[in-house]
């Protein structure tokens, strides 16, 4: 009898340290919609951070090396979960998304705290050295030359302030924008250091961020491209028990985003 308390006691006592040095992993939407089955996972190498990517990069890169979206999420939470079926069925068409936060399972398994902006620059740093490393499963298979910056409501600001940095080749702002405030450290100001287009989309009248992206549209013109339509703040809650046709033309725009360039699927608004 001893001996049978004392093993479960070990057991209780090990199984949490080996869990910990497991990878979180699961499927989401049967892996998406898109040409190549998508997962959702954590990496030992880059933690609080969920990857969402195809099952089998190899055979997604065979027509091309997979671009890169890094996202940051609303209120500049630390997780990824009210995003994650549309950045999973982004990935379901071949991309690979850099999403800021650790996985989770329900929004209350952990307390949430504020991604550091800091993280989005992290993130870039490290795909470019997987992408490289000898043994890495994202070793040539991933295009560090096309990497863009995403973000809903302050995560939005998060890539904004992103931006700024050469590897980035295009920024989205969902249901964000930035004219007249302050956000997780970017201002109107940070629009000065845009060399790529920006693609807004803000909502609709009553959307977050369309009189921010009315304002922001004004000093940077030349490279800003806005979608000023309804766009209903992507109503996150109902899109998660949505079913998935509703929500696959904007994963659909934010995928090609990455490898066409803004300035390409949508007409970019001339200078006045």
């Amino acid at each position: 009898m001893k001996r049978i308390i004392l093993s479960t006691l070990l057991l209780a006592w090990l199984l949490p340290m080996a869990m910990q040095g497991q990878e979180k992993q699961k499927t989401i939407d049967n892996g998406g919609s898109g040409a190549y089955k998508a997962e959702a996972r954590e990496e030992k190498t880059f933690k609080d951070a969920v990857i969402y990517k195809p099952v089998d990069m190899k055979a997604a890169a065979k027509a091309r090396r997979l671009p890169v979206l890094v996202w940051a999420n609303g209120g500049c939470n630390d997780t990824s979960l009210p995003h994650e079926r549309m950045l999973n069925e982004v990935a379901s068409q071949g991309y690979v998304v850099i999403a800021l936060g650790s996985m989770q399972e329900r929004i209350d398994d952990r307390p949430l705290k504020k991604s550091p902006n800091e993280q989005m620059l992290q993130a870039m740093d490290w795909i470019a050295k997987e992408a490289s490393r000898k043994g890495s499963d994202y070793e040539g298979v991933v295009d560090v030359e096309k990497i863009a910056v995403a973000g809903q409501s302050c995560g939005g600001a998060q890539a904004l302030m992103a931006s700024g940095d050469p590897r980035v080749k295009t920024t989205v702002m969902v249901n964000s924008g930035m004219g007249d405030m302050e956000m997780s450290g970017a201002s109107r100001e940070s629009l000065r250091a845009l060399h790529a287009p920006i693609l807004y989309m803000p909502g609709g009248e009553g959307g977050c961020g369309l009189q921010q992206c009315r304002e922001g549209l004004r000093p940077h013109r030349p490279c800003v491209c806005g979608i000023c339509e309804s766009f209903d703040d992507w109503s996150w809650r109902r899109l998660r028990s949505a079913p998935w046709w509703q929500f696959r033309p904007y994963a659909d725009g934010l995928a090609r985003l990455a490898t066409e360039g803004a300035h390409r699927l949508w007409q970019c608004l001339p200078e006045e």
